[in-house]
């Protein structure tokens, strides 16, 4: 154990050269930082280790490195020490800007730069301002500068003209960070170069919460701080709401089986249509989901109005007391939404409007059809069907289109392609059922093609298409509405349903029964 924890802590100072206990966990998580502190104390004993001594206030903090590593320890830590010094030549700074500064570019030295900047300043290389206003507060700069003479200057010159500053003012108009404008407006009060009262309190951190004005400016003061309130509780509530429809969008996306990325792009459109007020006037739902169909149509993706109409429950609403499948379609604003949205981002999304082939995909997933499908020509592969029916639907005419849902006119083209090609699995009921539509409209969405297709017999667009005249002979006529054709039990052919045919057959068998029954009976009476 001792020798396999020790092992671990050379590797850890061979490669940052030098550590605190928290780096050395930051590099490898095998043990606790007590079993690492305990390892390097017991290591330094055998004077295996070497720690060099940071004095902080009243208490000592330490730093571990290899001894034959101990110039590499202090060329890091002056690395650490010009960085901060090139950090502080941009802008003065707050200790919780530089430790967070360090947190995320020296991710396993944050604590040893935090102690370099300590070090930096006894040095004299940086200068330290601290003040106590009822909480300890502390400045960084570089002594050979005047920025912080300058920010406050600026500070003076802002409240002079308005009369009153807060920190979230401030850091827009000079271009600096909030923590930093706030401490160096509670810097002039404590200097007594403009005056503070307390307007709220902070109860999450237990502090007050400061309005800084010159005299005779005070109400105005707090008539800013209620806007900055009231603004601070819109941006909340925005967050809340973009990240609300993040999951959903996140959701989804999954369902339908999209890419990933669909949801950040979606997540982003709608926080820009948020900020921008697009959302006042509208529907908020329906402003969120035009900005997942903009997103989807963006990264193309094939998704349809009617897929997130249907997945968010916008587009139909049920009647009282029916089934699922007699839900009646309310007309929602999402295409009209996604159209404005459109041009108000100025994304440029290309066509928005639904088209048939965009539903194919969608309908033959519901089916659950396999990969290879059985037809009158031995096996048809089903992205075959797919392509067949997509070029049968790019050879439709113009006036196909017209009146007619794009889902209906999709199911019915894959029907008829599926019927010329004899593959049995594609029913009107399983296209229906998959596609939402009636079977009575698909087959009258047929008749409107066959109609179409004869008015333009003489085209040449048209003419590889004379096979959809089967769908106007009686059989197909008869076929379409789902009937068969039988024989009954007087020899007469007939068209009839799946329960006529059964009930027939009965008869048939019966009669045919019976009539071997009475049969029997006369031989043996004759006998």
């Amino acid at each position: 154990m001792e020798s396999a924890i020790e092992n671990t802590l050379v590797r850890a100072l061979q490669e940052l050269k030098i550590a605190t206990y928290d780096s050395v966990r930051w590099f490898d998580r095998t043990y606790t930082v007590d079993s690492y502190k305990k390892a390097l104390w017991d290591m330094e004993a055998k004077e295996h280790v070497k720690r060099r001594v940071f004095h902080t206030g009243k208490t000592e903090r330490y730093v571990w490195f290899l001894p034959w590593y101990e110039e590499d320890a202090n060329d890091k830590i002056e690395e650490l020490v010009e960085d901060i010094v090139a950090h502080l030549g941009k802008s003065p700074s707050t200790p919780g800007e530089l430790r967070q500064y360090f947190r995320e570019k020296h991710p396993a030295y944050h604590q040893i730069g935090y102690l370099a900047l300590k070090a930096a300043v006894i040095s004299g290389r940086v200068r330290q301002h601290m003040f106590n206003d009822g909480i300890p507060k502390i400045l960084y700069d570089l002594p050979e500068t005047n920025d912080l003479q300058n920010l406050e200057s600026h500070i003076l010159q802002s409240v002079n003209d308005t009369g009153f500053a807060f920190a979230q003012d401030l850091g827009e108009s000079l271009k600096i960070s909030r923590p930093l404008a706030y401490t160096l407006l509670a810097k002039l009060a404590y200097d007594s170069k403009i005056t503070r009262f307390k307007v709220a309190w902070n109860y999450l951190r237990n502090v007050p919460i400061f309005a800084y004005c010159k005299e005779g400016y005070e109400a105005r003061a707090v008539a800013r701080y209620r806007q900055l309130i009231q603004e601070r509780l819109v941006q909340r509530k925005r967050d809340h709401l973009v990240e609300d429809y993040f999951s959903k969008f996140k959701a989804a996306t999954a369902t339908l089986r999209a890419d990933e990325s669909l949801a950040e792009l979606a997540g982003s459109y709608f926080e820009k249509l948020l900020k921008s007020g697009f959302v006042r006037g509208r529907e908020t739902a329906v402003v969120a989901w035009s900005a997942y169909f903009l997103a989807s149509k963006i990264l193309r993706q094939g998704i349809t109005p009617g897929d997130i109409e249907s997945y968010a429950q916008m587009g139909k609403t049920p009647k009282p007391n029916n089934s699922k499948r007699s839900w009646q379609r309310k007309t929602t604003l999402l295409l009209t939404t996604a159209k404005d949205a459109n041009d108000f981002l100025e994304l440029s999304a290309p066509d928005l409007y639904s088209r048939p082939s965009d539903y194919l995909e969608k309908i033959v997933a519901k089916m659950k059809l396999t990969e290879t499908l059985v037809s009158s020509n031995g096996l048809t592969r089903r992205e075959e069907l797919l392509q067949e029916t997509t070029n049968f639907i790019s050879k439709l005419p113009r006036e196909v289109f017209f009146g007619k849902r794009s889902e209906s006119l999709a199911a019915a083209a894959l029907y008829m392609v599926a019927y010329r090609l004899g593959i049995v699995e594609c029913t009107q009921n399983r296209i229906s059922e998959a596609s939402d539509v009636t079977e009575v409209t698909l087959r009258n969405t047929m008749h409107s093609i066959v109609s179409a297709l004869r008015f333009e017999a003489d085209s040449n667009e048209t003419k590889d298409l004379q096979w959809v005249e089967m769908f106007g002979s009686e059989d197909a006529a008869m076929k379409s509405k789902g009937l068969a054709k039988y024989t009954d039990e007087f020899g007469r052919k007939k068209w009839g349903t799946l329960e006529e045919i059964q009930r027939s057959s009965i008869q048939n068998a019966m009669a045919r029964l019976f009539g071997r029954v009475d049969g029997n009976e006369k031989e043996g009476s004759a006998n």
